[in-house]
């Protein structure tokens, strides 16, 4: 049986990256600074709404979004009366995408994250603004919620790839009424029933609002993914009960900014303490 997560959650014309800095304010023109931290207020207005969070704190303190490129809106766009809205900005997803593995010390589809696309308030733009925002959102031990963060999800600074506590290796599967209802990281080696096998990206022009929409959009991969994580025959991972589950990266809203993107899960049927990648069959 598959299951299925609720969802959480192209160029760039004119990309800024500079160094990790104390946080700016970004009213008028001013660009924000890219490790600039911001409070998002939930997972809704963070993932869902519109409305661009402009309330800039330190990154040591409880925060949720955290800024990792900066750019400037396609001239068409920026000669409007109005800031662009999410959707309109999907050309700069796989740019920001690109960058914001650069800062994060990898890909950040396979960390613990989201990535949103902000334009400025329509105050700011009003103001003379044509920026946009390339934020990451640190993800929650619950897979559709967002966690307050206290420090920078920036890679580590000797350049050994991304913080550790960003990291998707393995984890504990929460079930309610026969559907995936959540995710606890832990180490591989504490008890656990899923790993991480790898990303899937779909051509589907509309969010996969239904399972049968989700398994048409990331099923194919996920199972090569699984197959390739785990080198277990097809015909063994079925009588093993080794099942696939995937969940989008993102949600409706982002979608149209280019986050096609889904996760792909190998679900163990009972809890093992050691990582079962390449090993070719579960452990005794």
């Amino acid at each position: 049986m598959v299951m299925f997560g609720l969802p959480l959650a192209a160029v760039l014309l004119s990309l800024v990256v500079k160094p990790a800095a104390e946080p700016a304010p970004s009213h008028g023109g001013l660009d924000p600074a890219v490790g600039a931290c911001w409070q998002g207020h939930g997972l809704h207005v963070v993932l869902t709404a519109e409305a661009t969070p402009t309330e800039s704190v330190a990154c040591e303190v409880p925060h949720q979004l955290e800024t990792v490129a900066v750019g400037h809106v396609p001239k068409a766009l920026a000669r409007r009366d109005a800031p662009p809205q999410r959707a309109e900005l999907m050309g700069e997803f796989a740019g920001c995408g690109r960058t914001a593995g650069e800062y994060l010390g990898a890909d950040w589809r396979t960390l613990d994250v989201s990535l949103l696309l902000f334009a400025p308030t329509a105050e700011q733009w009003q103001a003379g603004a044509r920026w946009y925002r390339c934020d990451v959102v640190a993800l929650g031990g619950d897979i559709d919620s967002v966690r307050d963060r206290e420090g920078s999800v920036h890679g580590d600074p000797a350049g050994h790839g991304p913080s550790n506590d960003l990291t998707l290796n393995c984890a504990v599967r929460f079930v309610a009424d026969d559907e995936w209802a959540g995710t606890k990281r832990t180490p591989c080696t504490e008890p656990h029933d899923m790993e991480f096998a790898g990303v899937a990206e779909s051509a589907a022009p509309a969010f996969p609002e239904t399972a049968a929409a989700r398994d048409a959009a990331f099923g194919d991969q996920c199972r090569d993914r699984a197959l390739a994580y785990t080198a277990m025959p097809g015909d063994l991972m079925r009588g093993r009960a080794v099942t696939v589950g995937f969940l989008p990266t993102g949600e409706p809203s982002t979608w149209p900014g280019g986050d096609h993107y889904g996760r792909c899960w190998v679900f163990l049927p009972h809890p093992v303490t050691v990582s079962i990648r390449g090993a070719g069959d579960l452990p005794a």
